[in-house]
């Protein structure tokens, strides 16, 4: 074959048409195919093709081959595949198989053809069973003679009276029913799966056949596990979940087209069941409403939950204890802890007063008392933010790791202070380091300002200060919770006599310093130093002049 007409068969276009004789017949495959040149016309003469069936798209070794010497028409051939080699049961007996084509000695068409209707039905050849049918009655078997299927029903000459069909497991031995369906003139219909051990499920008319029961079912101990029912006649319906050792029910779903509908849970032991949770609608009522109820193993009503109210009550003894209280209303929500009438949305103890907005109140009026948050993880680890009465202060303070108690934050009138129970009396008072990403500003507005001047003198202010290295008292540092590692800074006492402006004396008796304030001398001395620097230039620069 010339090169012109390899690179044709390149480019090669099949169209096959498969056709699987019937079971009793020869295994064979009609196959028709449609060939042209490279330039794209069709092919005519006596042309050689092999066909090979392989498992995959890529692997190298044929299931099956055969040879053909064709008769090309217009482009146009037909061949009958399997006449020369038969089909082995191996070759149709797994999942897709792909044919390749190769004309003459070239090399295997690329890609091979995907096989999308495999003749499966060649194993159908193997099949094997039996059909018995007698009055009303079908039977279907297996090789081994068992029963699969069985249809069968009483016929009175008019109309069935009664109808089954069943399916079986006939291994092992005997045959295990699986599906079950009756139908019954009179009753109605049902349906039935089983398993290996038993039934699982039903579906299966009412008592008084005005509506439809699906039940689960245990197959071990034949007990429900489920039921879902539906009356068409009262329109009604329901589900249970059961208790499949003794058959109580546990949790129960009913509806009314009426009354509402329900939804109960019931302790199944001992015997009735008793029922300890009821959540209901009442359509009756004029727009509905709906309640929760639960009670106690005596079926004494323990809390209740009607439109607008829930109240729990705990009852130890016949005395009732400290209550919940959530109370509804069209212009307010509110919740009640040990108050059984709440002025704020959530008020713990005892009210504290009304205010304008909405508050979560806790309140506690005894002297020494505490009342707040508490959080954490157990009594070593926990945080608080709690009122102390006789301060009059708001604490936020934590402890860790079983560590004395911590007081972190402090909120008392007008003052916040961090680290310290005492503040001083700046508005902000800090014991401790400070430390800030961002910046931190002062009021320098000059309409915030009067009986401005300019500092003078700065250079011998600053040369009258001093600069010293120094630590802290151990205790001190310890106290105020700050670094007795080597610092730097000034002598309050010394600056003061300089610069009054910049010390400070708290009431705890430690002079401060306002270190940013320095900042206006160091500025004005700076300045003051750029000018002798300037006269002392010129006078330089005179004298070189002067040479």
């Amino acid at each position: 074959m010339n090169h012109k007409f390899i690179i044709g068969i390149l480019g090669i276009i099949m169209l096959i048409s498969t056709t699987f004789l019937s079971a009793d017949s020869s295994r064979t495959i009609n196959y028709q195919g449609y060939l042209t040149d490279s330039s794209g016309e069709p092919v005519n003469g006596t042309i050689g093709v092999s066909f090979y069936i392989y498992e995959s798209l890529l692997t190298q070794m044929w299931m099956w081959s055969e040879s053909h010497t064709v008769e090309c028409e217009n482009g146009l051939f037909s061949v009958v595949l399997g006449q020369t080699t038969p089909f082995q049961d191996s070759v149709f007996n797994g999942e897709d198989r792909y044919l390749g084509i190769r004309i003459g000695d070239d090399s295997e068409i690329s890609p091979r053809t995907l096989i999308t209707a495999v003749p499966h039905a060649f194993i159908s050849q193997q099949m094997s069973g039996d059909i018995e049918t007698e009055s009303g009655k079908l039977v279907m078997k297996d090789i081994d003679g068992d029963s699969v299927i069985v249809m069968e029903s009483n016929f009175d000459g008019t109309k069935s009276i009664v109808g089954s069909i069943k399916m079986f497991n006939p291994q092992p031995e005997p045959p295990a029913k699986m599906f079950e369906v009756n139908a019954d003139a009179t009753s109605g219909a049902s349906l039935n799966l089983y398993n290996e051990i038993g039934q699982v499920m039903g579906f299966e008319p009412t008592p008084f056949n005005d509506g439809y029961l699906m039940k689960f079912i245990d197959p071990g101990d034949d007990g429900k596990l489920l039921e879902m029912f539906g009356n068409h006649q009262s329109n009604e319906a329901g589900l249970y979940l059961i208790d499949p050792g003794d058959d109580g029910h546990i949790v129960s779903l009913t509806s009314s087209p009426t009354s509402g509908g329900s939804i109960k849970m019931f302790n199944p032991q001992p015997e009735p069941p008793a029922l300890i949770m009821e959540i209901a609608s009442d359509l009756s009522a004029k727009g509905g409403s709906a309640s929760i109820s639960v009670y106690d193993d005596t079926q004494l009503l323990e809390s209740h939950l009607e439109p607008g109210i829930l109240n729990l009550v705990s009852d130890a003894g016949g005395v009732p204890g400290p209550s919940i209280n959530l109370t509804a209303a069209s212009t307010y929500a509110r919740v009640g802890i040990g108050n059984d009438s709440p002025n704020e949305p959530i008020s713990i103890g005892a009210n504290l007063g009304s205010y304008y907005g909405e508050f979560v109140q806790i309140g506690n009026t005894d002297a020494g008392r505490y009342s707040g948050f508490m959080c954490g993880e157990d009594e070593n680890n926990r945080g608080t933010i709690l009122w102390y009465n006789n301060d009059n202060q708001l604490r936020l303070g934590s402890r860790s790791a079983g560590s004395d108690y911590a007081t972190t934050l402090v909120i008392k009138e007008d003052q916040v202070a961090i680290n310290t129970t005492t503040p001083g009396s700046q508005e902000l008072y800090v014991v401790g380091d400070i430390y800030a990403t961002g910046t931190i500003t002062e009021l320098s507005d000059v309409s915030a300002k009067t009986n401005i001047e300019t500092i003078g003198n700065a250079l011998e202010l600053v040369e009258n200060l001093r600069g010293v290295r120094y630590n802290l008292h151990s205790r001190l540092a310890a106290d105020m919770k700050t670094s007795a590692d080597r610092q730097v800074g000034m002598i309050a006492q010394e600056v003061e006599s300089i610069l009054p402006e910049v010390v400070s004396s708290p009431a705890d008796g430690y002079k401060s310093i306002d270190y940013s304030r320095l900042t206006a001398v160091l500025v004005e001395a700076v300045k003051e130093l750029k000018a002798e620097n300037e006269i002392l230039k010129q006078r330089i620069e005179a004298l070189e002049n002067a040479r």
